[in-house]
């Protein structure tokens, strides 16, 4: 018993020291005293909470906007979700865009991967095409089953996606 004792104190450190360090929000499920993994999803555009790791911007949950800036022609840009957690995340990715006559058209490039998988970057390819002179928004949303956006309330994150169309140059 002694010698299980002994080989067993080190986790016991480690496992003592990882919740000291808070490694994220702890599952209401979880039974007191157990081992409780957190999963974590980061949105590169996404500004509240941005997390940063080596120099890289993985990002954060909320606050999120991406601008493609003034539209002349097409533009393709990319958003990228980080799984900076142990385990795999489930994510549903979709754009919305407001009813009524659209300025611009937001899509996905590609159909997105339903899992990030742990330790990994997953790029979102998304493309805008001008159609009208004026604002354009839409919505990437992206729906998922990562703890620390569970633990905001909700289990959507939205990135506010804007693009500016000019009006045509009148010619003299």
């Amino acid at each position: 018993m002694a010698n299980l004792l002994l080989l067993l104190a080190p986790l016991a450190i480690a496992v003592t020291t990882l919740l000291a360090a808070g490694c994220g929000p702890v599952r209401e499920s979880c039974a007191p005293n157990s081992i409780c993994l957190t999963s974590r999803l980061l949105v590169d555009a996404c500004a509240r909470d941005a997390k940063v790791t080596n120099g890289f911007l993985l990002g954060g949950i909320a606050e999120c906007q991406g601008d493609f800036g003034v539209l002349n022609d097409t533009v393709q840009s990319s958003i990228f979700l980080a799984n900076d957690s142990n385990l795999p995340v489930e994510i549903d990715v979709s754009v919305k865009s407001p009813v009524g006559t659209p300025v611009a058209a937001f899509f996905l490039d590609v159909a997105p991967p339903t899992v990030v998988v742990p330790g990994t970057r997953t790029e979102i390819p998304l493309t805008v095409i001008p159609i009208a002179p004026g604002a354009a928004v839409a919505t990437l949303e992206i729906v998922t089953d990562a703890d620390n956006v569970l633990a905001e309330g909700d289990d959507t994150i939205s990135v506010d996606l804007l693009a500016s169309v000019p009006k045509p140059a009148t010619e003299p």
